[in-house]
């Protein structure tokens, strides 16, 4: 049963259209005596369709329409009234009704013809919505998917590659028709056909192997398939494909990275002891170390801190307190000798526990390293206002005036407004502004051309297409036509800045101050940003709104949706639906085993509850951002599985929009990062170790590879040299820092240490 709402101020009329409507099954009709009753009705009821009288007391039927796609409402529309004027009739199916209907005429053939109406519009607009979820539903999906998808035929030939195959410089074209085989290398074949024979016998595989990319470069790449069965034999493998070139590079890295450290360590002039902070037991020594107290390295690793102090700072006068707070102490060999020396402590955390590093000099005079400044850059508010402005805006009538009134709120402006030009007048016409201005704009022309009225700051700055400034409005004799009334209102000085819509002038941005000379290069530069900020926007704003127009009247087969939900389906890359409202939709098996949840129990939880409390904001920012941009948004968080563990993930998300222009659903696909964090983590370690141990000695120590090039140094290297670290990575160590007579001499010493 169609349900409708009938809106008319004729009470008659209203009961016999509803007799009328009701008297089959069909229709269900509920009446209202004005708009403004219908609209209250309207927030707690919801209909299949309304038609409603144009001439109604207070609110006629043009605003009423108005009012309901305002709200973003598409409820069709029908316009029954008894004013045939065409105007009515073009205005209103311009407001977005879906009929325009004349009453009058004989009765039984106008109701006969409401009634087509109102089943044409119910069933076009049912028919819109259905096509329109179905379409959201999968389109885009296979494209926006970072795994490479593939199926091969039982012989192994690819029958289909996704075009994510081009990140390998591959077409999908090159690849279709090729055996797996030609891509990877040798030999690796045995450990492919394992793979290979295990997923056609019936079993989901999941294999690592290197191949080929187009410009012959090894990559590693994971692979996950599972065979497609018919009449109990596989027909075909369906499968995932990803590059993990960057895992393995840098698990190779940090092993790589552990040996260059470990050589720094041991290669330090200085004793060095890593000690546990909090048992003062010693758990390394390099070689200077082992030398200096004449222990072994196990005998060093068997004693505390303690054990190796020959008592009191009797030097000092000072009594034995913590590592960290005395840099000059006593120590004792193992032949008992004592000796003072020189200690610099690092700590810094390791795993679960805290670790200090000793630097221990014997009889030697420290300096300790100076501080580095750090400049910090001024902060533009008026900018960063307005960048994070636009990034939310929607449509260019908010922007404009949120740009006016951020401009008035921190940047000291008296007024601020904003011109179009009117390209029939050639005139700049006010859209937005803030700030006192007591209608000044009202009572001012402006124009683009070369005329008097085009003579001052904002018709020359379009003009020109540069900014132009009046730093004295009460002298300055271009402001002659606009002076007294500027000066009324307290403005002393002005600036105009012009921006573009994709490279044509097309507006000014203009500010008055209260004081004379206000404008100076720094406000100049600012400002002149601020305007190439917005002529983005304008890009940005126009461009959004090609591309859902574009959307719009993109249209998919039924085809091609099933083969997509397949690909979700069998896809081993976690996707995921939600709502705005925050719910879950649409969640395929991969997600599920990620979080450790069942389908349904996934459905019964927001985005929110799963994921960790210090990434809400951080994920909030971002889809806002892609709610107002529509711009894809990639960005990292956590989420809390249902065994309460976290997984660090890299969320890539999407919006779905309606024709209205409101958000359907996001949908959104997750990548597990847990190797590449721990990878980055171990790699971070290793740095910072090395560069703790290289810092806290207090002698120059460098790292060269065998040609002499130089890999790391530390500081006291730099203060010596007189260079910076950037200066000197990459450089040859013989020819930048050896005087050229003592070059050759070091090179064959540097050769026999390379060659043992």
């Amino acid at each position: 049963m169609i349900s409708i709402l009938y809106v008319d101020d004729e009470t008659t009329l209203l009961e016999v259209t509803r007799v009328y409507l009701e008297r089959t099954s069909e229709f269900s009709v509920q009446t209202c005596k004005s708009a403004k009753e219908a609209l209250t009705l309207l927030e707690t009821t919801s209909f299949d369709a309304i038609v409603s009288d144009y001439q109604m007391p207070v609110m006629d039927g043009l605003i009423f329409l108005k009012r309901i796609r305002e709200a973003k409402n598409p409820i069709p529309f029908i316009l029954f009234t008894g004013k045939g004027r065409e105007e009515v009739a073009i205005e209103a199916l311009n407001s977005g009704a879906d009929f325009y209907l004349q009453k009058g005429g004989e009765p039984k053939s106008q109701f006969a013809e409401l009634t087509s109406k109102i089943r044409q519009a119910v069933q076009r607009r049912n028919a819109e919505s259905a096509l329109a979820a179905s379409e959201e539903k999968y389109r885009e999906l296979v494209e926006n998917i970072n795994d490479i998808l593939f199926t091969l035929a039982a012989d192994g030939t690819i029958t289909y590659v996704s075009p994510q195959v081009s990140q390998f410089g591959y077409t999908a074209e090159e690849v279709v028709g090729k055996s797996y085989r030609a891509l990877a290398l040798p030999e690796d074949g045995a450990r492919m056909e394992e793979a290979f024979s295990g997923i056609l016998s019936g079993s989901v595989r999941t294999a690592e192997f290197r191949i080929h990319d187009a410009g012959g470069m090894i990559r590693y790449v994971r692979t996950s398939s599972r065979p497609v069965v018919l009449d109990g034999q596989p027909v075909i493998i369906q499968g995932t494909l990803t590059d993990i070139t960057e895992q393995v590079t840098a698990r190779a890295k940090v092993a790589q990275t552990e040996q260059q450290y470990r050589n720094v360590f041991e290669a330090a002039g200085d004793a060095m002891l890593v000690l546990d902070q909090d048992s003062g037991r010693v758990l390394d020594a390099n070689r200077a170390a082992v030398s200096l107290f004449g222990y072994s390295l196990e005998e060093l690793r068997d004693r505390d801190h303690e054990s190796l102090l020959a008592g009191s700072d009797d030097e000092d006068g000072e009594g034995q307190t913590p590592i960290s707070a005395i840099p000059y102490r006593r120590y004792h060999n193992k032949e008992g000798i004592a000796f003072p020396a020189e200690v610099l402590t690092s700590h810094y955390p390791q795993g679960d526990k805290r670790i200090s590093i000793c630097s221990i000099r014997d009889i030697s005079v420290q300096k300790h390293a100076e501080e580095r400044a750090v400049a910090s850059q001024r902060l533009y508010a008026v900018l960063s206002r307005i960048n994070h402005a636009i990034t939310r805006a929607s449509d260019l009538e908010s922007l404009l005036a949120g740009i006016c009134r951020i401009a008035i709120e921190s940047g000291r402006f008296r007024m601020a407004w904003i011109s179009l030009l009117d390209p029939e007048t050639q005139s700049l016409r006010p859209v937005a502004h803030a700030g006192i201005e007591d209608g000044y704009l009202a009572g001012i022309e402006i124009s683009a051309g070369s005329g008097e009225t085009g003579q001052g700051p904002t018709g020359t700055s379009l003009r020109e297409g540069r900014y132009n400034t009046c730093n004295d409005i009460a002298t300055d004799p271009r402001m002659q036509p606009w002076r007294e009334e500027a000066l009324k209102r307290g403005y002393r000085s002005s600036a105009s800045f012009p921006f573009r819509l994709h490279g044509e002038y097309v507006g000014t941005i203009n500010l008055y101050s209260g004081e004379k000379d206000f404008f100076t290069k720094r406000e100049i530069a600012l400002l002149d940003e601020i305007a190439m900020d917005v002529s983005f926007a304008l890009d940005m704003l126009d461009e959004r709104a090609r591309r859902t127009h574009a959307e719009q009247e993109l249209a998919g087969s039924r085809e091609r949706v099933r083969f997509l939900a397949e690909v979700l389906e069998f896809s081993s890359q976690p996707f995921g639906v939600a709502y705005p409202g925050g719910g879950f939709g649409i969640v395929n098996p991969a997600l599920c085993e990620l979080l450790g949840y069942s389908e349904p129990e996934l459905r019964q939880l927001t985005w929110s509850e799963i994921t960790a409390p210090e990434y809400h904001e951080t994920e909030t920012a971002a889809l806002r951002t892609l709610s107002a941009s529509g711009i894809p948004q990639r960005y990292e968080k956590e989420y809390i599985r249902k065994d309460g563990s976290r997984v660090p993930v890299e969320v890539f998300v999407h919006r779905v929009c309606d024709d209205s222009g409101s958000i359907r659903f996001f949908y959104g696909f997750v990548t597990d990062i847990s190797e590449r964090i721990r990878v980055q983590k171990a790699v971070r370690q290793e740095r910072d170790r090395a560069q703790k141990y290289l810092d806290t000695a207090g002698v120059m120590l460098a790292a060269l590879d065998p040609s002499g090039t130089i890999m790391l140094i530390n500081r006291k290297g730099l203060e010596i040299l007189g260079y910076t670290e950037q200066e000197l990575i990459g450089r040859n160590w013989l020819d930048t820092c050896l005087p050229e007579e003592e070059r050759e001499s070091v090179r064959q010493v540097l050769a026999q240490v390379v060659s043992g």
